[in-house]
């Protein structure tokens, strides 16, 4: 229940290193941990930014690809930049698709309606327009609206 409370000891750095195996620094004679470990440098340094190519729009994500580990049997149609809803407690098992490569010229673009159209794939505004004809009407019609 209550913590016991321990008298600091001198400790030899060979001592720690054996004991622990983590390197250490020597000051004044006093000894001090290095607690940095390669898996939190590797933590710092998978951290990646999904920036839309159409806009200002620039966020860490956490996957990319078709199945997105935080939800269970669920499989994106694309390879999609995902975060775990931010809106909600962790582990709730929801995402959100920050954004996607263009079909057409491989841009990442953010899901909002001024920068990707989806059908069948996410096609960056740019490309949309010029491919606009290979869309069926009622897409034509939405697509001829953002623009």
């Amino acid at each position: 229940m209550f913590a016991r409370m321990y008298e600091p000891q001198e400790i030899k750095q060979e001592e720690i290193e054996h004991k622990t195996g983590i390197n250490t620094i020597v000051e004044d004679s006093s000894v001090s941990v290095d607690t940095s470990t390669k898996a939190d440098e590797t933590l710092k340094e998978e951290i990646q930014y999904f920036q839309c190519s159409s806009c200002i729009f620039k966020e860490k994500y956490e996957y990319f690809g078709s199945n997105p580990p935080q939800v269970k049997n669920y499989i994106l149609l694309e390879d999609a930049y995902v975060i775990e809803d931010p809106f909600l407690p962790p582990k709730q098992g929801k995402i959100v698709i920050l954004g996607a490569h263009c079909v057409k010229c491989r841009k990442s673009v953010c899901k909002d309606v001024n920068c990707s159209l989806y059908f069948d794939g996410t096609y960056c505004i740019e490309c949309a327009k010029e491919n606009i004809k290979s869309f069926p009407p009622s897409v034509q019609e939405k697509l001829n609206r953002v623009i």
